[in-house]
This record gives C-alpha cells, sequence and structure tokens, in this order.
C-alpha cells in the first residue's frame, strides 16, 4: 500500500470510529433517565395532569395577588412564579421533592455612561412534605381555589409556608 493508500485508509478507519462512538454515545441511556424519579407530568393519568395544570394556574394566580403586599417589595419588584414542579418515584407514586422556581431582576441606570446595570434574581423554593406523600393526595389537597394556603398532606402546612421559610424571608 502507497503512503497516501495508508493515509486514507487510517482518515476512513478514524472516522468511521468517530462515528460509532458518537452513535453510541448518543444512543446509552443518560442517568437522567434511568433513574426512580420522573417528572410529575410524566406520572399522571390525563385527568390527573388536567388537575395538575389547573391546580399549577391558580397557585401563579394566588402568588400574583399577594406578591405587591409580600414578596415582592425592596430590590425584587417584578417576582415571577416559573414552575411548580415535583418528582414522583414512578413504582410507588410518592414524591421525591415539590419545588417551585421564581425569577426576578432589579434594574438601575447609570447616570454616566446610561447604560442600564442588570442584577438578577432566582429562587427554588421547596414545599414542605412530609415523607411518603402521592402525587395524587397532593393534587387532591390542592384542588381548590386557592391551593397556595391550603394544608398539604399529612400536615399543617402550606405552599405559602415553604414560600416564607425556604425563599424570601
Amino acid at each position: 500500500m502507497t503512503q497516501t493508500g495508508h493515509v486514507r485508509f487510517l482518515l476512513a478507519a478514524s472516522l468511521t470510529l468517530l462515528f460509532w462512538i458518537s452513535a453510541n454515545v448518543h444512543a446509552a441511556p443518560s442517568p437522567s433517565t434511568t433513574g426512580a424519579y420522573v417528572d410529575a407530568t410524566t406520572y399522571l393519568s390525563d385527568t390527573q395532569l388536567d388537575a395538575w395544570y389547573s391546580m399549577t394556574r391558580r397557585l401563579k394566580n394566588n402568588f400574583d395577588n399577594v406578591c405587591g403586599d409580600s414578596f415582592c417589595g425592596g430590590e425584587y419588584s417584578n417576582i415571577e412564579a416559573l414552575r411548580y414542579n415535583c418528582s414522583v418515584n414512578q413504582a410507588t407514586g410518592h414524591i421525591g421533592m415539590c419545588a417551585w422556581t421564581f425569577a426576578a431582576s432589579n434594574e438601575e441606570v447609570d447616570p454616566v455612561s446610561g447604560n442600564i446595570i442588570v442584577q438578577k434574581g432566582s429562587w427554588r423554593c421547596r414545599t414542605p412534605l412530609e415523607q411518603n406523600i402521592g402525587i395524587d393526595k397532593l393534587v387532591t389537597a390542592l384542588a381548590g381555589n386557592n391551593p397556595l394556603y391550603a394544608p398539604l398532606p399529612g400536615s399543617y402546612r402550606t405552599i405559602m409556608d415553604g414560600l416564607i421559610d425556604d425563599c424570601f424571608f
């Protein structure tokens, strides 16, 4: 084989090896897809999913109604509720954790340059749940008009308590 032939052979072998590695890396399941927990929206049935989305909309509305009088003062006056989510054990239906994420910003004008200076804020607020609570019990407990203030299953605590204790104060 000539030197050019060797180079072509090595190049072809290298490309084949890279293609094979790339294909197998993408085909292997990631750790996040092989665990016991899934997103609540993946676990819930269609009927439960409708109740879940309705509940999360009411949660956001409850937060928006209380925001100006409590959390949304000071340097972050524009806090937005982003997503309420829970992890659910696929085998048992028990919740691993629920958290609500929020974001906000504070903007100031630099008087010398005219630039807008932005300070960003974000929060992950845990829901104070007892152990071994099923996702179905949570959805049922928060089915009313004011899920932010509804007692959590097996507890007297509320999601609002979690916001006060874990996030904003």
